[in-house]
This record gives structure tokens, C-alpha cells and sequence, in this order.
């Protein structure tokens, strides 16, 4: 059997807080370099775009609402000028990318994994309005 080995990059930068437009730049300049280093596969954590709602945990949802709304707008919207900046960036780079990030989807969000290729595999998690 024919064995064959692909170079994989994971992530693990931050990405700008709550900043969506700025996060898939950072994560445009990562894919590229991935690239440049011979990666096949850029990995990116979970949430990575726009952050991980972690604030959610560290008190009561009173406290937490005024951070909803800016999570819900900074969230990708699949076929967005953000995604379609992230497709093209794995096209012209010949890698594959999995990006995770906080879809925004009609009203509601999800947790979601996107592959850019020229072949779009997206995976769904949850439904935090079905919770």
C-alpha cells in the first residue's frame, strides 16, 4: 500500500476580539503563510471567528446581553464577502482550510466548522435556539 504524508498547521493564535473584518484578515495572513510552510490543511480552533463566547460562563445573562448583539454581528454569514474572502484564500493557496466559527444564519447562531476548498463542507454542532 502506498503511504503518502501531508504537512497540517493548527492555529493557535488569537483572533481580534469581537472583530469580525479583522479576524479574517489575521486568518488570511495565517492561511498564507500555512501555505508558504508546505501545509496541505490549516486548522482553526473552535469559535475562532469572531472569539469563543467564553464571557457567557463567568456570570448571569443580565450581565452578559450587552455582548449578544455585537456576537450576533460579528458572526459569519455563509456567502458573505468574509467567506468568499476565506474560499479564495484557500483557492490561490492550494490548501485546505477548516475555520471555526460562529455562523450566523437568519436569527440564529451556530457553532460551525467551514472547509474552504473548492468544494464547501460545512458541519453544524448545535442549535443554542433549540438548547
Amino acid at each position: 500500500m502506498l503511504e503518502k504524508t501531508y504537512k497540517v498547521a493548527a492555529v493557535q493564535a488569537a483572533p481580534i476580539f469581537m472583530d469580525l473584518a479583522a479576524t479574517i484578515d489575521k486568518g488570511l495572513h495565517l492561511i498564507e503563510e500555512a501555505a508558504r510552510g508546505g501545509a496541505r490543511l490549516v486548522a482553526f480552533p473552535e469559535c475562532w471567528a469572531p472569539r469563543y463566547p467564553w464571557w457567557v460562563w463567568l456570570s448571569a445573562a443580565a450581565h452578559n446581553v450587552k455582548y449578544f448583539g455585537l456576537y450576533h454581528e460579528n458572526s459569519l454569514v455563509v456567502d458573505s464577502p468574509h467567506f468568499e474572502r476565506l474560499c479564495a484564500a484557500a483557492r490561490a493557496n492550494c490548501i485546505f482550510v477548516s475555520m471555526g466559527a460562529s455562523e450566523r444564519d437568519h436569527g440564529s447562531l451556530y457553532d460551525a466548522e467551514h472547509m474552504p476548498t473548492p468544494t464547501i463542507v460545512k458541519n453544524e454542532s448545535f442549535d443554542p435556539a433549540e438548547e
